[in-house]
């Protein structure tokens, strides 16, 4: 993943999010799939909708609990890694 910031949606509006108890489900609209999606790429995608976020912005974010926010950073940054890999997300540059 290239070291880029800010980060948006490549297409907000054709991306959907579906959270329930049972999980999270998001539709690429690029590929026509839908993927089962942990925790925190659902809460990126919806961090994302708000406009453009960097990789600190999300850190700040993340470092307002009280879990391990070295741990939390690497779970960030595999999400980001994915989420570009399928092209959800793009650099804003």
């Amino acid at each position: 993943m290239p070291a880029v910031s800010p980060w948006r949606l490549r297409d907000p509006e054709g991306i959907r999010l579906f959270d329930d108890t049972a999980g999270a489900m998001l539709f690429n609209p690029h590929s026509w799939q839908t993927h089962r999606v942990a925790p925190m790429v659902s809460w990126i995608v919806q961090c994302l909708r708000s406009g453009p976020w960097s990789r600190q912005d999300f850190l700040d974010e993340l470092g307002k609990g009280d879990e391990d926010l070295e741990r939390l950073a690497q779970m960030l940054d595999n999400s980001l890694a994915e989420l570009h890999r399928l092209q959800l997300i793009v650099p804003t540059h």
